[in-house]
């Protein structure tokens, strides 16, 4: 009998649909297990790269807020793996959105922050906060607290232990390293160019190096692709604290390869006058520079605070080398004609002067300077000789405008010239004879010069244009300057010596020039130099509260005759410095040891006085140094440099370290992953930035 059809699986076909079910779920699972496993890698990949990038952006934006200075390290040379900052933040309670700062103008800082590796398995990346910060640390103290921190793993066994709290940022097998950025610089211009260059940070430690004297070499490392050369030009170098400004033509330089560096004299354009010029022709050459810590060196005279009485600062083209000096006031033209009628050019003129008496006032307002005796400067027309006799000078009558002599303040003068003393001035054609020195002092008052001419077949004279503009037709309104008469009854002797106003003396219809500024032969007249006067220079801040104060010296030429001596004082305050008298301050004449109270701040002043009897010779102060001993502290260090055509790029060391002007922060991350094979891999995560703070400022 037949079967009935039925639907359904046979035996075989059930276990062949099984086993295809089975390999389509395995395959299934399979991908769904590789995806996993992809997921978890990209997954662990993604982390990583999430740490890496939070952790620079968080360090970066703390670094912004920090100071290069106040920066400690650890271990204490490169490469670092810890890092102690401050940091400062705006005091929401006022609207300025800045910085709190003490009333020196110093920052205040709010938190001291340290990045540092928590050793274990995984290590950790921990940012440690001393917040508030413990002001009253030294820099010692700072270094052990951040040495601490790191030993420990947090900030429980350290200075200011009570307000510290630690954050790990991360937990993984990690490479970390902090390290400066090497100072470079490229001194290429296209024309020539004086830029101030930072060169970067550097902790100095004056115990360190020998004589407490710190060294900074420049050496060749190449030239711009447009630079002619590898020359090297430097006008000052400047540090806060252990190298403050330093002109660079007058240090020590020493181990020079390849070139010499040489003094180089530009003029008004250099600071100084000066720059220390290294003409190196290849990469490699090099000198070094020895700096001394920490040492004022005051060679230009100036700032605030800065006096002079009866001294000038100037620049003395008759040195070797050229130099700017303090020196008495004196020796120069203290009046010209040119500067009183405001001409420039003497004028010839037709008018007939011989046997006539000249009377020129000399008005206070120009004059320049002081000095214990004065000569007189005549000079002749270009075409002809002239002879003057019974000159005389002195004191204005009541110091007026009256054309009179006050007559117990005036001398005649006397002429030397031929080798024989007269009371003649012959003046050859086109030039110039000088008196002898006349006793009388010059001082910001007017003054009288009366001489007879004797014989002047041409004129010279100076004429202000603008208080006689129609010549030789004057103006009855200008001011008088100088007069022109013939006498009425008395000798020319007599005349040229006339005590009486001038009115009086003279018929008013034979004054040939009155009321104009108007001066004939008279070119100058020159002031010795003043008896005393003293320099005060500014007040220099040591940046230490208790500075142990070495020698006060100084390079200075003194002249038989003459003196140069030195007074100091100080005090914790620039107010305080001010209000101490200088009369009670110790008087020396040699280089020696700071006397007085040891204080923060500290002030010299010179005292100079000229040759006695004479006044024509006067002490010459070249340089001041004052040394103290300088703490271990990291510097700011900075230069002005030449840029030109010629210009090479230098790398500079100090001490043999080098410069940071920047962190250069390189992490990696690593993390371990099983592979599909069984195996591990090894994931990681990179980056390398370089971070620059932005609230560096001189060490106060």
């Amino acid at each position: 009998m037949a079967r009935k059809n039925r639907k359904g699986f046979t035996l075989v076909e059930a276990v062949v649909a099984l086993a295809i079910l089975v390999f389509a779920m395995s395959m299934a699972m399979s991908g769904y297990i590789f995806l996993l496993k992809n997921a978890d890698e990209a997954d662990t990949q993604n982390e990583l790269d999430n740490d890496v990038q939070l952790t620079i952006e968080r360090l970066k934006k703390d670094i912004r807020l920090s100071t290069m200075n106040e920066m400690f390290f650890y271990p204490e040379t490169p490469p670092f793996t810890a890092i102690s900052f401050p940091i400062a933040y705006d005091d929401e309670d006022d609207s300025d959105d800045m910085i709190e700062r003490d009333e020196k103008g110093r920052i205040i800082w709010d938190e001291t922050v340290i990045y540092h590796i928590r050793q274990g398995t995984p290590n950790q990346l921990v940012r440690t906060t001393f917040s508030p910060r413990d002001e009253s640390l030294s820099h010692d103290e700072r270094q052990k607290q951040l040495n601490d921190v790191v030993a420990h793993g947090d900030g429980s066994a350290t200075y200011n232990r009570g307000n510290a709290k630690s954050m790990v940022l991360f937990s993984n097998l990690l490479d970390w390293e902090l390290s400066p950025s090497t100072a470079t610089i490229n001194t290429y211009a296209e024309t020539e160019t004086e830029d101030t260059i930072f060169l970067g940070y550097i902790m100095l430690d004056p115990d360190s190096v020998p004589n407490r004297t710190h060294k900074i070499r420049f050496k060749a490392s190449g030239q711009d692709s447009a630079s002619g050369g590898y020359e090297l030009g430097i006008d000052r170098i400047e540090g806060n604290t252990a190298l403050r400004i330093r002109e660079a033509e007058d240090q020590v330089i020493q181990n020079q390869q390849g070139a010499s560096a040489v003094r180089l004299y530009g003029g008004l354009r250099y600071d100084g006058g000066h720059i220390l010029h290294f003409p190196a022709t290849q990469v490699g050459n090099e000198f070094s520079m020895d700096l001394k810590n920490d040492r004022i060196e005051e060679t230009n005279f100036g700032g605030v605070d800065a006096k002079k009485y009866q001294t000038v600062v100037d620049t003395r083209d008759d040195l070797n080398p050229i130099d700017t000096v303090v020196q008495l006031e004196g020796m120069t033209a203290c009046w010209e004609a040119s500067a009183q009628t405001a001409e420039p050019d003497p004028v010839l003129m037709s008018m007939n002067q011989s046997g006539k008496v000249i009377r020129t006032l000399l008005k206070s307002d120009h004059i320049a300077c002081k000095g214990m005796r004065a000569c007189l400067t005549f000079r002749a027309p270009p075409d002809n000789p002239v002879q003057l006799d019974h000159v005389f000078f002195g004191e204005s009558f009541n110091n007026s405008s009256v054309l009179a002599f006050n007559s117990a303040a005036k001398l005649p003068v006397t002429f030397s010239n031929t080798g024989t003393t007269t009371t003649k001035a012959d003046i050859p054609a086109g030039g110039i004879v000088t008196s002898d020195w006349i006793n009388i002092p010059i001082t910001n008052i007017n003054y009288l010069v009366s001489y007879e001419v004797v014989s002047a077949p041409s004129q010279l004279a100076r004429i202000d244009r603008n208080a006689w503009p129609s010549f030789p037709n004057p103006s009855p309104i200008a001011p008088a300057t100088t007069q022109i008469a013939t006498p009425i009854s008395v000798s020319k002797e007599e005349l040229a010596k006339n005590d009486a106003p001038w009115k009086d003396a003279y018929s008013t219809n034979d004054v040939a020039i009155q009321n104009a500024y108007f001066v004939p032969f008279l070119e100058s007249a020159t002031a010795s130099f003043v008896d005393k006067g003293t320099y005060t220079s500014a007040i220099y801040d040591t940046k230490l509260e208790s500075p142990t104060y070495g020698d006060i010296s100084w390079n200075a030429i003194v002249p038989g005759g003459t003196r140069l001596a030195f007074k100091v004082r100080s005090g914790s305050t620039p107010e305080e410095v001010r209000t101490i008298s200088w009369n009670s301050a110790t008087t020396f004449d040699s280089s020696r040891t700071v006397p007085g109270t040891w204080k923060r701040y500290i002030q010299f002043q010179t005292l100079m006085a000229s040759e006695t009897g004479t006044h024509l010779l006067s002490p010459i102060l070249k340089d001041v140094a004052i040394d103290w001993n300088g703490v271990r502290k990291l510097v700011n260090i900075s230069g002005e440099f030449i840029k030109g055509p010629n210009g090479g790029m230098y790398e500079i060391t100090v001490d043999g370290k080098e410069l940071q002007s920047a962190l250069i922060v390189d992490l990696e991350i690593f993390k371990d992953i099983q592979s599909m094979d069984g195996k591990k891999r090894t994931a990681t995560s990179a980056i390398k930035v370089e971070l620059s703070p932005r609230n560096t400022q001189p060490t106060q």
